[in-house]
């Protein structure tokens, strides 16, 4: 009796089974056309997510765009002051001879009153 009762038990556990697989894939089936019913609704949403990201991109370029042209202009006004800075310096050692020469000049002349 046991033996008749086996095929039975298996065979209700087996069509248990399959009824249990079947719920959960109409369970699958409902929610993925439930996600595919939702992304019409949710793709204007990314869509403007992307452009906003691509917008935020275009200017982040830019700003570095425009650091790096700041960053070349630092460089280039600060060549400009050593090269102001170098003109400083010949044009002070011009003045302190020209003020010799012009002292050496006044001592002569003078002296040249005093010899006359």
């Amino acid at each position: 009796m046991y033996c008749r009762e086996m095929p039975f038990f298996i065979s209700e556990r087996s069509n248990a089974s399959i009824g249990q697989v079947g719920q959960y894939t109409d369970i699958i089936l409902q929610e993925v056309e439930s996600t595919v019913g939702a992304m019409p609704n949710a793709l204007p949403f990314f869509q403007d997510m992307n452009v906003e990201v691509f917008e935020v991109f275009q200017l982040f370029t830019r700003i570095q765009e425009e650091m790096e042209q700041l960053l070349t202009r630092t460089t280039d006004v600060t060549l400009s002051l050593d090269k102001l800075n170098a003109v400083q310096t010949v044009l002070g050692q011009a003045i302190f001879e020209v003020s010799a020469i012009f002292q050496e000049w006044q001592l002569e002349r003078h002296m040249s009153r005093f010899h006359t």
